[in-house]
C-alpha cells in the first residue's frame, strides 16, 4: 500500500513539474510571437507611405521621359524609355495612352491626354491619404 501512495504522490508530482514546464513555455512563446505580431503590424503600417512615395516616382520618371519625348521628337531611345518607365508604373491606362501616341493618328492629342493623366495620377497620389 505505501508504494501504491507514493507512486501516486511521485506521479503527481511529475505532473504538476510538466504542467509547470510546459505553462512556462507556453507563456514564453505568447509573449515571443507577441511582440513579432507587434512588430510586423508596425512594418505593414509603414509600408503605404513607402509604397505611395515608390508610385509618385515612377510617375515622375514617367514626365521626365515623355518631357524627353516632346524635345526629341522621333527619337527610337526616347520611345523605348519611356516605354520602360510606363510599364514601371503599372498603369493600364497609361500604357493605353502610350500606345495611342505610338500608334495613334493624332499625335498632339494623344500626347495631350497622356500628359493629363500622368499629371492627374501625380496629383492623386500626392494628395490621397
Amino acid at each position: 500500500m505505501f508504494r501504491r501512495i507514493k507512486k501516486t504522490y511521485l506521479n503527481t508530482n511529475t505532473l504538476i513539474i510538466a504542467l509547470a514546464v510546459l505553462l512556462v513555455v507556453g507563456f514564453s512563446l505568447a509573449v515571443y510571437f507577441g511582440v513579432k505580431v507587434s512588430n510586423l503590424k508596425k512594418e505593414f503600417a509603414e509600408i503605404g507611405p513607402r509604397e505611395k512615395l515608390e508610385t509618385i516616382h515612377s510617375y515622375a520618371v514617367v514626365l521626365e521621359k515623355f518631357e524627353q519625348l516632346k524635345r526629341e521628337e522621333g527619337a527610337k531611345n526616347t520611345t523605348a524609355a519611356l516605354e520602360r518607365a510606363v510599364l514601371r508604373t503599372n498603369s493600364g491606362v497609361l500604357k493605353t495612352l502610350f500606345d495611342e501616341i505610338v500608334l495613334g493618328g493624332n499625335l498632339e492629342k494623344d500626347m495631350e491626354y497622356f500628359l493629363d493623366a500622368v499629371i492627374d495620377a501625380l496629383q492623386f497620389f500626392s494628395n490621397n491619404n
